[in-house]
């Protein structure tokens, strides 16, 4: 795989012991799908959407008698693991994916509910449930990330240019920083 921005990439051919690498255009690697132009589109649409459906789909089928706790839990243990695994990493930006990945979670919502009224509001719903937005929760995720960064609790080392946590900030105008 080669990673590139280019619409005509420069092209080598690599070897190893004479045989001739085969260039894929996207791998998988622990779980989430890398695409040579650094796009997470793919990834959203085929992997992450696409599973949490499946798997949606399935509760819908063998749960629709149970109760609303019921339902719930097993959207938050088997749909809404998938679609947060790795998701401080691959959070998009673009509004289409965010969209698309909040449209499974709206469905579900109307599920455990049992309230499929198109004049009902899912997100009034949702918060009656107690379900945080899913862009909330990766937002969540990734300063939970950054937090174990600076604090050496996982293995990713900071650059010496990077922010020094012995180090105080410097004062602004003597006002405080909101995290918002």
């Amino acid at each position: 795989m080669r990673i590139h921005r280019k619409k005509n990439p420069i092209i080598h051919s690599y070897n190893m012991k004479g045989d001739r690498l085969s260039a894929v255009s996207s791998q998988a690697y622990l779980g989430v799908e890398i695409h040579e132009k650094l796009s997470w589109k793919p990834h959203i649409a085929k992997y992450v959407t696409s599973k949490a459906s499946q798997s949606l789909g399935f509760i819908r089928r063998n749960l629709a008698q149970c109760s609303t706790a019921t339902k719930q839990l097993a959207y938050t243990t088997l749909v809404r693991s998938q679609l947060e695994y790795a998701g401080a990493i691959w959070d998009p930006y673009r509004q289409n994916q965010v969209d698309q990945l909040e449209r499974v979670q709206r469905r579900a919502v109307r599920f455990i509910s049992g309230n499929y009224n198109r004049e009902d509001s899912v997100t009034a719903m949702r918060e009656e449930l107690g379900l945080p937005s899913l862009q909330k929760r990766r937002r969540h995720s990734r300063w939970v990330m950054v937090h174990k960064i600076i604090h050496g609790h996982v293995a990713i080392p900071l650059p010496d240019y990077t922010f020094n946590p012995g180090l105080a900030l410097p004062e602004a105008n003597n006002s405080t920083v909101s995290p918002d």
